[in-house]
């Protein structure tokens, strides 16, 4: 973590002597108090606001530079006639920034400066360069109507005293405070982590993340372990460890072993689709009162696609049926619901404990939860239903064109879903553009990658007995295929995080899930090719 890091925890409040010792000026105190618990075990949190908290006090002599009287006589170089008494009530107004640094008071470097804003209560100083003709007026109606409320919109920016061509700085700017003379303060704009990776950093390192099963654990165990925390290190890991455990003595003992009634289904479904059929052939339906009613057919038949691709179309008709619009149904519709709500509980979970939830983050976890959900969506795709008939197999074409066909609309699904969900989600979360089409290519490769491994699991493990064990296996292979790509985004991330944009970094993950999708499928392309080679007929 480098430095700038370390300003992400200056919400984490500093220790009592720390601060007792800085608010009556002994800076040097301070400075060694923060010197001893570095040194310490100390939580990292607390360390990153004590290093920074060190730099602050090094800094604050040089911001502070000029003693009272100092400060005095610079003002009378100006304001000859000024007395104490006026000096002092520029003091006590706030108007004179000022602190105890050795047991003296020191004056801010631009005091004067500052003093030029109020002409009434410094008439002496010279009036600035800019036109102030609009605050002069302000100024007028508060004084005679004793008060006046105005809604104040302000552009802030820093402009650094060197410049240098190759370097990269951040800068934070201060925040107005919320008080009886201002309030309702709001960011109407802002660009969040400039354009790396800091606000993801931010996020990872929230430690509310910890609060989230497995996920949360397992991050918890990670950052404790680098902190050099091992017993809460053990206590994540040890929770993730059950986790698993648990999950894996449920699926290996219980029986869960779906396709018998999955099948009995199947032939009802199908029986029922044959009925219906069978009726529309003959121009008669039959209504749910018992009375028959003639329909017109108006088209029969795919109609379009040669070869492999029918398989497609055929899938895009079957979905037109279902919905009006390809490949959009209920599934998208919850899924949205779910991220939203998801968003809304962890926003104001966020507004609890008096923080914003980075819009980063938010889009982070739903892309993750998304993902998640995608492993079950996919498991029921069209194409599989397709492994079941004989017609694919007898196609002449070869292995790798029918897998892709067969597998397009369940691809192109994801794709849909992913525009629409992170669409809404950045919408609601506010979040970077960029953010959200890395969260879109993200979700669409991770559906890719799903139907490769259930493809691999297929060549390799065949039938076995325990469905459940089939499961554990495929999310194994799953795991060993997304690996390769998430290892290379977290290099970058640690190496040049501040130096890429987030989708640079995240690419890798997209890129990665593509590649090994293709060649899975061109490794595999001899399960269409020899049915024998096929289990699941």
């Amino acid at each position: 973590m480098n430095q700038n890091q370390d300003f992400r925890f200056l919400h984490y409040p500093l220790p009592p002597d720390v601060v007792r010792l800085r608010e009556s000026g002994d800076l040097k105190g301070a400075i060694r108090l923060i010197d001893k618990a570095l040194i310490g075990d100390t939580h990292p949190e607390l360390a990153a606001r004590l290093r920074v908290e060190r730099e602050r006090l090094f800094r604050l002599p040089a911001e502070y530079p000029y003693p009272i009287d100092q400060a005095k006589a610079m003002m009378r170089r100006e304001w000859p006639d000024m007395t104490d008494s006026q000096f002092q009530a520029l003091m006590d107004n706030g108007r004179v920034d000022w602190r105890f640094i050795d047991g003296q008071i020191f004056c801010h470097d631009d005091f004067i400066e500052t003093s030029r804003n109020y002409p009434l209560e410094a008439p002496g100083l010279k009036p600035e360069q800019e036109d102030t003709s609009a605050r002069d007026q302000m100024l007028a109606r508060m004084k005679a109507e004793g008060g006046l409320a105005a809604r104040i919109t302000i552009r802030a920016s820093i402009q650094p005293r060197e410049s240098t061509p190759s370097a990269r700085v951040q800068a934070w700017l201060p925040i107005p405070a919320s008080c009886p003379q201002q309030s309702e303060i709001e960011l109407l704009e802002f660009t969040e982590g400039g354009s790396n990776m800091e606000a993801l950093l931010a996020a990872v390192s929230s430690p509310k993340l910890e609060y989230l099963p497995l996920l949360g654990w397992i991050k918890g165990a990670c950052f404790a372990f680098i902190a050099g925390n091992l017993a809460q290190a053990g206590l994540f890991a040890g929770l993730t460890v059950l986790a698993v455990a648990a999950c894996v003595l449920v699926f290996v003992r219980g029986n869960v072993d779906y396709f018998e009634d999955v099948l009995q289904s199947t032939e009802t479904a199908q029986e029922q689709r044959d009925a219906l059929k069978k009726a529309a052939d003959s121009g008669m339906m039959t209504t749910n009162n018992g009375k028959k009613r003639k329909y017109k057919v108006r088209t029969t038949g795919i109609r379009r696609g040669w070869g492999a691709n029918t398989f497609f179309y055929k899938h895009l008709c079957e979905a037109r049926r279902r919905s009006r619009i390809p490949f959009v149904d209920s599934n998208t519709i919850i899924l949205v619901l779910v991220n939203l709500g998801m968003a809304f509980i962890l926003s104001h979970v966020w507004s609890e404990e008096g923080g914003v939830m980075p819009a980063g983050l938010m889009m982070i976890i739903g892309a993750a939860f998304s993902c998640y959900i995608l492993f079950f969506l996919n498991a029921a795709g069209a194409w599989m239903q397709e492994l079941m008939k004989p017609y694919i197999y007898l196609v002449p074409a070869s292995g790798f064109t029918k897998l892709v066909w067969a597998a397009m609309s369940t691809m192109l699904k994801p794709v849909v879903d992913g525009v629409i969900v992170f669409a809404i989600l950045g919408i609601y979360a506010q979040a970077n553009p960029l953010t959200v089409l890395l969260c879109i290519l993200v979700y669409a490769s991770m559906g890719v990658l799903y139907i490769a491994g259930s493809v691999l699991s297929d060549r390799i493990l065949g039938t076995v007995a325990n469905k459940g064990l089939i499961m554990i296996l495929y999310m194994l292979i799953l795991l060993l295929l997304v690996l390769p790509g998430v290892g290379i985004s977290l290099v970058l991330l640690l190496t040049m995080g501040d130096f890429l944009p987030a989708i640079v970094i995240g690419m890798p993950v997209v890129l990665w899930n593509l590649a090994v999708s293709a060649g899975v499928f061109a490794l595999c392309r001899n399960n269409l090719e020899n049915v024998e080679l096929t289990n699941s007929l």
